[in-house]
């Protein structure tokens, strides 16, 4: 129980830090980009829908909902990517080889699979491997700004910590 407030608080430090780092800058982000996320987006929320076995009817009548959220959480995710590829790229971070053992190894034990078999499929394929190394790189920013922000802890109950991450999760 300890270990999933803790995940949870770090995970609410992480995108409090994103936020305060985008609030301030000013991103042009192309019209298509925003597109293709925000349908992926869309897409993402009718499957969870469908997947909870919520009525096609009730999905159409929240259809304009889902589209604004789909299209906020597009804008938004893209400038947390962007923010952390400039900021990685800015401090020369770099994905190493021990780096890129280490998320393996931490994938496949959470996957249970072997490591070797996991290395091979991510190895064969060049944009695979791609995607590992941009979430390693993306995963050492976030570090990189964690260890130098400056973070208080206080100690909440976990109806405040809920209510706080749904209000963050909105904004």
């Amino acid at each position: 129980m300890r270990k999933s407030a803790d995940d949870f608080g770090a995970q609410i430090a992480e995108e409090r830090a994103m936020n305060a780092i985008i609030e301030g800058s000013t991103f042009e982000i192309p019209k298509s980009l925003i597109k293709a996320s925000s349908e992926e987006h869309y897409r993402n929320a009718i499957r969870r829908l469908l997947h909870a076995h919520t009525p096609m009817d009730q999905i159409r009548s929240q259809e304009e909902e889902l589209l604004k959220e789909s299209e906020a959480d597009a804008i938004r995710d893209i400038k947390h990517v962007v923010a952390l590829n400039e900021i990685g790229e800015a401090e020369g971070i770099e994905v190493t080889d021990e780096d890129f053992e280490q998320e393996m190894l931490s994938s496949a034990q959470r996957m249970g699979v072997d490591i070797n078999v996991l290395g091979d499929y991510i190895n064969e394929d060049e944009e695979r491997r791609s995607t590992y190394e941009d979430r390693i790189f993306r995963a050492k920013a976030m570090k990189l700004i964690l260890d130098n922000a400056i973070v208080t802890e206080k100690k909440v109950s976990r109806e405040e910590l809920e209510k706080d991450a749904e209000a963050e999760s909105k904004d």
